[in-house]
């Protein structure tokens, strides 16, 4: 004789007005109810790490060119979506907003970036993450103009049948 009642609830399934019979074992005519109870079946919520949804592309970026990323686009949480926090190897020189958006601008010294990683941090469980691929951000320098310090060259003499020369390095400029 088993005494035990069971059931594998699907989460949102609802079964109402149950009512347990116990039988006496020696006169079938002999039995009790219970009172009507109902079996809610709740989904339980396990805290899963976030997931890498896509692949992040190499990039090129020129010199005082900005790049960026909306790092939503390639990672999810299935609990806390809204509130993972990102991070990057390379925090000198890529910023991330508490969006989740990443950006760089490099600059004239600025290097190509290699093997670039975001992670994505779960905000319930910090031991939870989640690694982007590794991508790589091509830095491509711009050929600028030279660069003319403003009205500092002043006026010069210079003597009738002499040299004159100046050094214009102090006034100009490349990078």
């Amino acid at each position: 004789h088993s005494h035990i009642a069971s059931w594998s609830g699907v989460s949102g399934v609802t079964l109402s007005n149950i009512v347990f019979t116990a039988y006496d074992g020696q006169n079938s005519s002999m039995f009790a109810h219970s009172t009507p109870i109902t079996l809610i079946c709740i989904q339980l919520i396990v805290n899963t790490p976030p997931e890498c949804m896509g692949y992040i592309s190499d990039f090129e970026i020129q010199e005082d060119s900005q790049w960026s990323l909306d790092l939503d686009d390639y990672f999810f949480d299935a609990e806390y979506d809204a509130g993972l926090t990102f991070i990057s190897n390379y925090p000198q020189y890529i910023t991330i907003d508490y969006a989740g958006g990443a950006s760089w601008l490099p600059d004239a010294s600025a290097q190509t970036l290699d093997n670039v990683c975001f992670t994505a941090i779960d905000p319930q469980d910090s031991s939870l993450t989640i690694d982007s691929n590794l991508f790589t951000l091509f830095f491509v320098p711009v050929n600028d103009p030279p660069i003319y310090y403003q009205n500092s060259i002043q006026d010069q003499l210079a003597y009738e049948d002499e040299e004159w020369s100046m050094d214009l390095s102090y006034y100009f400029t490349d990078e």
